[in-house]
């Protein structure tokens, strides 16, 4: 074989591929309310409770049956007891694959992974020497997604609506965070040396999980409008005096914006 003709065998191949693959990229972008409920014992021997407002953006590649998404949340939250505040910020990149499709593909299931990373720094004046504190994780994750698209229109080409419920479990993950009542004297530290005075690092499996339960509007442009239920939950697993927990419960309403689609 010529190399003339093997370069039209690959050409051949690559467009043949090409043929049977809808391709797509979506940016989104949402607003929501919610509350979180933080225990660290590192900062304060109880929890921390308030309300929050979340702002949540990201984008998403999908190709044949597999799916690339990140996003990113940022957190403002009020704590009541404390009349503090926290802010924290969320950051997933997510691989999915749909394995299965039901015969009639109105159900769609989805496997894959994610890295997912999350901080927070509190500022609680009534702590004293422990007003300020910040913590970080790190988590690589296993996750587990349904899908299930009804209300179709007449020709049972376009579903108007589509459910959806996702599962996400951390396997291994690494913390930063404070130790227990921590006391520094600030004389010949830095600002930051003492803002980290104490501060312990350690690398184990995080007991926690992230379900998200929502509902698309599916608009015939390919742009969608959906409303969602998040909920965060994330511990070190540790006991006594390095516990930490944290939970976040959310409701989102989120725009997708179809950039590129292209199909067969």
């Amino acid at each position: 074989m010529t190399s003339k003709n093997v370069w039209v065998l690959l050409s051949l191949l690559i467009l043949g591929g090409n043929a049977f693959a809808q391709k797509s990229f979506d940016l989104h972008a949402g607003l929501g309310v919610g509350a979180i409920n933080n225990y660290d014992e590192g900062t304060a021997p109880f929890h921390l409770k308030g309300g929050s407002l979340v702002a949540d953006w990201g984008a998403s590649y999908a190709w044949n049956r597999c799916r690339i998404a990140s996003d990113a949340r940022f957190f403002f939250s009020t704590l009541e007891n404390l009349s503090g505040n926290d802010e924290a910020i969320d950051f997933n990149l997510e691989f999915l694959y749909r394995y299965l499709d039901t015969p009639n593909r109105y159900f769609h299931f989805y496997t894959g992974g994610a890295l997912h990373g999350c901080g927070d720094l509190k500022s609680a004046p009534a702590l004293m020497n422990a007003a300020t504190s910040a913590n970080i994780f790190g988590n690589l994750c296993f996750v587990n997604m349904a899908e299930c698209d009804f209300a179709f229109n007449s020709a049972k080409t376009h579903p108007w609506l589509t459910a959806y419920a996702k599962l996400t479990l951390p396997v291994v993950g690494a913390a930063y965070r404070p130790g227990f009542a921590y006391v520094y004297d600030p004389q010949g530290l830095d600002e930051l040396d003492g803002f980290l005075a104490g501060y312990e690092s350690f690398t184990q499996w995080f007991p926690g999980c992230n379900t998200n339960v929502g509902l698309w509007l599916n608009l015939k442009n390919r742009n969608r409008l959906g409303i969602n239920y998040r909920w965060d939950y994330l511990r070190t697993g540790k006991k006594d005096i390095w516990h930490f927990e944290n939970t976040f419960h959310t409701v989102y309403l989120t725009f997708v914006f179809n950039v590129i689609t292209s199909q067969p």
